[in-house]
């Protein structure tokens, strides 16, 4: 007798492919104060982005004479500074359609003006933090005698790459799979969508070069749902742990505890829905911190059966289903 086996082929990019390039800018010309710590902040308003989406690039103009006097960061809504450039260029002038980007090829610390192009900047773009907020462009002049103009400048958030995922499947426990990883419900099973689509909880974890002392443990009425201990998050990495279908039930509260060792690892944090509703965000401090309580909201609109069979929630987002093998099952 021929059997059945339907695979459920999860794919991840499925929700951000939706996700089109999105850019905000800000065009209004101001002055950089001379010779002063402070400096001089030109902000950015961004909403209506995936919390999923990532940033791509920060672009600049700048009008200014011996641009070594500069020190140009970057501020993300949780009011974290990152270097894009520090005094670099020297006695030459300006920064000119200057692209800051993760995956370019040059430097800016090899760089020289005006800067045109793409360049890696002095610390990378912040990672596994929600777009929406404000988004400030901060330029510190630290010497006196020239002065200058920041003309605009624009952030760039695309899509995510594929991520890895942890997967809670009941009750089997959790495990790990990346895009376009299959699993399989067993022969006769079926699976069923009916309704709005549920909006099912999301937690985002961005580590730094220190990841190994970073640990998360999420929880559902208490009870451990996903842990990854000390020494088990990879360094400068983006981990999305969500639930297939229903699996985060609308009853149930969720918490989420997230530890930094010894201080030298501060994580970003992201909690939202399938919807792109953002329920909270922040960095760890040291040691360890619980946050929440969250629960999804909306209705259970996936099932599956029978009860017992091999995988209890129904794929999230686009799911193909087709027979390995045809006859009777």
């Amino acid at each position: 007798m021929k059997t059945k086996i339907f695979f459920i082929w999860i794919i991840l990019l499925g929700y951000s492919l939706n996700i089109k390039s999105q850019t905000f800018s800000n065009s209004t010309a101001t002055a950089i104060p001379d010779n002063t710590t402070s400096g001089v902040y030109v902000d950015i308003n961004v909403s209506g982005v995936s919390p999923t989406a990532i940033l791509d690039n920060v672009t600049l103009n700048i009008t200014h004479t011996w641009d070594g006097d500069l020190v140009i960061y970057i501020v993300d809504p949780l009011n974290n500074e990152h270097i894009l450039s520090n005094r670099r260029g020297g006695s030459g002038d300006n920064f000119v359609n200057t692209v800051f980007r993760n995956t370019a090829s040059t430097s800016i610390t090899v760089g020289s003006a005006p800067f045109t192009g793409a360049f890696i900047p002095e610390q990378q773009l912040p990672r596994g933090v929600n777009p929406n907020g404000t988004w400030r462009l901060h330029v510190v002049d630290a010497a006196s005698g020239d002065v200058g103009t920041i003309n605009n400048w624009s952030i760039t958030f695309v899509a995510p790459p594929c991520p890895t995922v942890g997967i809670h499947t009941s009750p089997t426990g959790v495990t790990t799979m990346t895009c376009r990883d299959s699993v399989y419900i067993l022969p006769n099973d079926s699976a069923t969508a009916g309704g709005a689509i549920y909006p099912s909880l999301y937690f985002q974890f961005n580590t730094g070069a220190n990841g190994a002392k970073n640990a998360v443990t999420i929880y559902e009425d208490g009870q451990i749902i996903y842990q990854a201990g000390y020494g088990l998050m990879d360094p400068n990495t983006e981990l999305t742990v969500y639930f297939p279908g229903p699996g985060a039930d609308p009853t149930s509260n969720y918490t989420i505890q997230v530890c930094n060792q010894d201080g030298t690892a501060p994580m970003p944090w992201v909690v939202y829905d399938g919807n792109g509703t953002t329920y909270a965000s922040g960095t760890t401090p040291t040691g360890c911190t619980n946050y929440g309580t969250w629960h999804p909201a909306g209705t259970l609109s996936w099932t599956i059966s029978p009860a017992a069979s091999g995988l209890y929630y129904a794929s999230w987002g686009l799911a193909g289903f087709w027979a390995d093998e045809s006859g009777p099952g």
